[in-house]
């Protein structure tokens, strides 16, 4: 059980044992949430912690059991509760009791007894002040006034920055597109290991200096030029020497 009711807790079976052994504990939070119920149903969520910003110490019981299939000793508890005081009478008709610093020290020790928790409610003293927070639906975030109108003033706020700011639509290709794309890369990709640069595509070709110029056997007497010849002089000379050479 998540909650104990204090009224008549100790004639309860499930928690009577409990009282008599002594098993009290402490539960330490930041804060604690509940639901406003509006006039059309909807609910409003809150976020309920201390105005000091120290954490709360909640009234709980605690059993130590053995769980049947791992055969290991498991805590739970439970944690106690009363009717709302006048911070919370307005939100809920129920709340957690709410100790002291020094209250959950004897609380944990033994020394303030269920019936001492009731006197204390009863004279409501040491009440601790609480601050109310109102959170958004899914409670990621706080909310300074109504959710509704914080969120319809988001929206608009998103839907002017939208407005303002300039469109970035997305270039959406074609197959064939795509296609010629990635054949000029591969391409590319093929001459760069080759160590040659790739050609460049739709460039205006150059006119040329003359009529008359023509590359293509520029081009093949440079790669293959003639044999180049002997003088008249050196061919005489060479003759002579091999006449005056004895055989």
């Amino acid at each position: 059980l998540i909650n104990a009711r204090i009224e008549g807790v100790e004639t309860k079976a499930t928690f009577s044992k409990l009282i008599q052994e002594k098993k009290f504990c402490v539960v330490l939070v930041n804060g604690f949430y509940e639901w406003h119920k509006k006039e059309a149903g909807d609910k409003q969520p809150y976020f309920i912690h201390a105005k000091s910003g120290d954490p709360l110490y909640l009234a709980g019981l605690y059993e130590t059991w053995i769980h049947p299939e791992f055969q290991e000793p498991v805590f739970s508890f439970t944690i106690m509760t009363r009717d709302s005081n006048h911070q919370m009478n307005w939100l809920h008709d129920r709340m957690p009791i709410l100790l002291s610093e020094s209250d959950a020290f004897q609380w944990l020790e033994g020394k303030i007894s269920i019936w001492d928790l009731r006197k204390g409610i009863r004279e409501n003293t040491e009440e601790i002040p609480l601050v109310f927070t109102a959170m958004a639906k899914d409670l990621s975030c706080e909310l300074e006034s109504a959710p509704e109108e914080i969120l319809k003033q988001k929206q608009k706020n998103m839907m002017a920055a939208f407005l303002a700011s300039p469109s970035k639509k997305p270039v959406v290709k074609s197959e064939s597109q795509v296609a010629d794309s990635e054949a000029k890369l591969k391409i590319e990709e093929k001459l760069s290991q080759q160590g040659k640069q790739p050609e460049i595509i739709n460039e205006a070709p150059q006119a040329p200096t003359s009529k008359l110029e023509k590359p293509n056997t520029l081009v093949k007497s440079q790669r293959n030029p003639s044999p180049s010849k002997k003088p008249a002089t050196a061919a005489k000379q060479e003759s002579k020497k091999r006449k005056q050479s004895p055989r």
